[in-house]
């Protein structure tokens, strides 16, 4: 069972972030709960947005449960998706980087160290081609069920992406290496997941390996490929790690003008 928490303030980033969230909610695997905080500076009435919570429900033929609550509008989502939920879905407020996620002022700070996987939503209520960069380590069961889950509701392609660390060093930048990586040898670690995707989804996994800096690669990705969801492990940072390193997928999500899927 995924239990799925989208919040949403009556905003058209919020409501595309809703639809998103009927779109997973297909089926009887997964339970959906549309969360409302209670901010001074809403204008729309809770009622109208509850109203069109429902309305949105119903025409993707949903189940969601309805949830309000009072308080600082980051805190009270953090909260509440601590309480057991699988995955949270909120919308962005712009098509880029630069301007602010939906909620609060900067809002930026209810994913960051939010250790539940959360699905930012830009431009589109759906994605038809999702990218997932695995981690260099042991992937998480989790993280595989979710995916699997998003490529049969979704009937999306998925390609997934893995970072050679031939030039991860301390920064160090070999721009040569962000080709392609010239192996006739499919890695036992990515031919065992695409072949474990493939059989709970019924679908092909393509596969690229490529070399350089992981958010430069996974940037340049992006821009030559035609994905709609950037999906990105996090891995929390250990010893000098956390002196050193700020975390990728955080990263990531500022900077990638499509929807992100931060795995936690």
């Amino acid at each position: 069972m995924i239990k799925i928490l989208t919040a949403t303030g009556g905003s058209k980033h919020a409501e595309r972030a809703v639809r998103f969230s009927c779109r997973l909610a297909q089926g009887q695997t997964t339970t959906l709960t549309a969360l409302t905080v209670a901010d001074p500076d809403e204008i729309t009435p809770l009622e109208q947005i509850c109203h069109k919570i429902l309305d949105i429900a119903q025409r993707y033929s949903a189940t969601i449960n309805l949830m309000h609550a009072s308080g600082q509008p980051d805190q009270v989502i953090r909260q509440t998706a601590l309480q057991g939920h699988d995955l949270l879905v909120i919308g962005a407020r712009g098509l880029h980087s630069r301007q602010d996620f939906f909620l609060g002022r900067n809002a930026i700070r209810l994913i960051k160290n939010l250790p539940v996987s959360t699905l930012v939503v830009r431009k589109k209520d759906t994605a038809r081609h999702i990218l997932w960069r695995i981690p260099r380590g042991p992937i998480d069961a989790r993280h595989v069920e979710l995916i699997v889950h998003m490529i049969n509701t979704l009937q999306a392609d998925l390609t997934i992406l893995d970072v050679e660390p031939s030039a991860m060093l301390f920064g160090h930048r070999q721009t040569s290496d962000m080709d392609v990586v010239d192996t006739c040898d499919l890695p036992d670690r990515v031919a065992q997941l695409c072949s474990k995707i493939q059989a709970a989804s019924g679908k092909e996994i393509a596969w690229r390996i490529r070399a350089g800096i992981p958010e430069e690669v996974i940037l340049d990705e992006t821009a030559i490929g035609n994905y709609d969801l950037i999906a990105v492990s996090a891995r929390p940072h250990r010893g000098l790690g956390k002196l050193f390193g700020e975390d990728l997928a955080y990263r990531v999500a500022r900077n990638i003008p499509v929807s992100v899927l931060l795995l936690n």
